[in-house]
């Protein structure tokens, strides 16, 4: 059980039939789907890249990262803007977003059965399994390292 009792507030979404979550201080923005360039030897849940503001957005199939059917995805599609705690961004591509929501930390349960998983919740009897993007991301994009000195 966690510490604070302040409402979570997260980002709900849908994969597959499932609704999942994202904490609302790891959203960045929900957007309108982009072209996307495909990057060479990817893992197959990482679709491509997208030009976000000039800066390179990987783009995920979180439906493929939770071991789910990939989402089929057109110019309607949106997609999440997450970032992890080193504020490093990505995208994550859904079936459908759905709304913001305050869930009750007491309602929480911590010992979720998969490593992608902070936390489940029952909220107006909806579970909801709240994704822990720090782990995903590390999971599934390489990191850069900058050289200094040389």
């Amino acid at each position: 059980m966690m510490a604070n009792n302040n409402p979570l507030p997260v980002l709900t979404f849908l994969l597959g039939e499932q609704t999942y979550a994202l904490p609302i201080l790891q959203v960045v923005e929900v957007a309108a789907m982009v072209e996307m360039t495909d990057l060479v030897n990817a893992r197959a849940e990482v679709i491509g890249a997208a030009n976000r503001h000039g800066e390179v957005l990987p783009m995920l199939d979180l439906c493929q990262v939770m071991g789910l059917e990939r989402v089929e995805y057109d110019d309607d599609t949106l997609f999440i803007v997450a970032q992890n705690d080193d504020r490093t961004l990505c995208g994550l591509i859904v079936n459908t977003v759905q709304q913001v929501q305050h869930i009750g930390r007491e309602h929480i349960t911590t010992n979720a059965a998969s490593a992608y998983i902070q936390g489940i919740s029952t909220h107006h009897a909806q579970l909801i399994q709240i994704l822990d993007i720090n782990a995903i991301m590390d999971a599934y994009l390489v990191r850069t390292h900058t050289v200094e000195g040389k």
